[in-house]
């Protein structure tokens, strides 16, 4: 497969197959693909709608690359809305600071703020808690 064929589909606004997805979010995903190349195909998706082919693929990638952990049977996650665009307040952290004080194993996962003032890493940052780990921790 050839991404500047793929990028050029994109940029007709037509939808990619699933092996073509997977392609170009495995080079992104592996950093074959430079900043602004990745932000024209992000960019792109977004403006022709994404179809469920294109997020099949991509996901299919993220999770073939994302790092598996092991949890206890018990642990619980909190997950909040990030990203609606409606400016509500972080609860799903603070939900799982409240949990984890009364005794709960909390394995809380989430990213940066997008649309609002602090996301579940910004928070946890401000407090102190680290939240980057490898697959050893």
């Amino acid at each position: 497969m050839n991404l500047n064929k793929i990028k050029n589909k994109l940029f007709d606004k037509q939808d990619l197959s699933v092996e073509e997805s997977s392609f170009v979010f495995n080079l992104i995903m592996n950093g074959e693909v430079g900043e602004i190349d990745t932000a024209s195909i992000l960019i792109s998706l977004k403006i022709k709608n994404e179809s469920k082919d294109e997020i099949h693929g991509a996901a299919k990638i993220m999770r073939e690359k994302s790092m598996k952990i092991i949890s206890p049977n018990n642990a619980i996650d909190t997950c909040g809305t990030g990203g609606d665009m409606s400016g509500t307040l972080n609860i799903s952290t603070s939900a799982a600071l409240i949990a984890a004080s009364a005794g709960a194993i909390v394995a809380k996962h989430g990213n940066r703020s997008i649309s609002s003032k602090s996301g579940s890493a910004d928070m946890l940052e401000k407090l102190g808690i680290k939240i980057s780990s490898d697959k050893n921790e």
